[in-house]
């Protein structure tokens, strides 16, 4: 879309709870004086603004609020009676409770303008149905839908493609979305060729159910994978740590703040909340709730001077600035 991961005027009061203040008026804003970053198509790249947008624009051409068109479109065709955007009572009361990386309570999102990025609450069993009429073991009159949003658009790099919100692997055959928020994380996988499909949920922010995912479907395959790696933190000295604080401007607006919190390191990118870090080296480490990786660059005397982003197969440094 060209459009950026997030609004330039995204500034949550509470990082814990970064998308809770962000409103239709904040949106209109931003994108009364947005300038593409780049044309559409040119280059793919994520973007929760982008998939937030696109929910506020369905939703005004419907005449409706996005929660009230899924519910219509989507969660009552297909029996999904436990989905939902707005917790009511008694789902509330079956709410797994949040926690993060480290298995520490998190702090639930909650969502305006940009619903469409990851407001929607659901289960494995309302989601093996939503799977169900994605890969044809139901007829269901979004059969139609469903099929357009599986055909390959876009070319996304590594021989990836991009559906309508599905990634598409290079074999063609299974579509995925993956996403986290505070203190969960989700995987959905389809294979409408075998009729077969995997959803994961977790109610800790860990990547690690990607994985687990993937492991999954080979599973269905009839392969006997070994289990999923998990990586180990090492050993690193607090002091060490410590000459790793700083800013890092990775491009113009993009900034990665990282800190050292109670002997952890945190990194914070702009408009994001701060994660935590993990050593695998004295200069390498790792992310638990993305599959990112962090290098940080010496220079002759021994100083940190910049780092590299490593994620999704892309590599982006980040010089030091005050």
């Amino acid at each position: 879309s060209g459009l950026p991961r997030l609004p330039g005027n995204f500034a949550p009061k509470d990082p814990r709870n970064p998308y809770a203040d962000y409103t239709e008026g904040l949106l209109h804003a931003f994108l009364s004086g947005c300038t593409l970053e780049r044309v559409p198509g040119e280059r793919y790249e994520y973007s929760n603004l982008g998939m937030g947008l696109l929910g506020q624009v369905l939703a005004r051409k419907a005449n409706a609020s996005f929660e009230a068109l899924l519910q219509e479109r989507i969660f009552r065709p297909l029996g999904m009676d436990s989905t939902c955007l707005a917790l009511t009572p008694p789902l509330r009361s079956r709410l797994a409770p949040p926690h993060n990386a480290d298995l520490e309570p998190d702090h639930l999102w909650d969502f305006q303008a940009l619903a469409g990025a990851g407001a929607i609450r659901s289960t494995a069993s309302d989601l093996a149905r939503f799977l169900r009429a994605c890969v044809g073991l139901e007829e269901t009159p979004l059969k139609g839908a469903i099929a357009a949003s599986l055909v390959p658009r876009r070319d996304i790099g590594d021989g990836g493609r991009m559906g309508l919100g599905w990634h598409i692997r290079p074999d063609g055959q299974v579509a995925w979305h993956n996403g986290g928020t505070g203190g969960y994380h989700a995987m959905l996988m389809a294979v409408p060729a075998k009729k077969r499909g995997v959803v994961v949920l977790c109610n800790a922010a860990t990547s690690t159910v990607d994985a687990l995912g993937a492991k999954l479907l080979e599973v269905l395959d009839g392969a006997d994978p070994p289990p999923v790696s998990v990586r180990v933190p090492a050993p690193v000295d607090r002091t060490v740590l410590a000459k790793m604080a700083g800013r890092y401007e990775l491009f113009p607006g993009f900034v990665l703040t990282v800190t050292l919190q109670d002997g952890r390191l945190m990194a914070q990118a702009t408009g994001q909340p701060a994660f935590r870090i993990y050593p695998e080296s004295e200069t390498h480490f790792f992310y638990r709730v993305v599959e990112a990786q962090i290098e940080f660059v010496k220079n002759g005397k021994g100083e940190v001077e910049s780092l590299v982003l490593h994620q999704g197969g892309r590599r982006m440094p980040g010089r030091r600035v005050p």
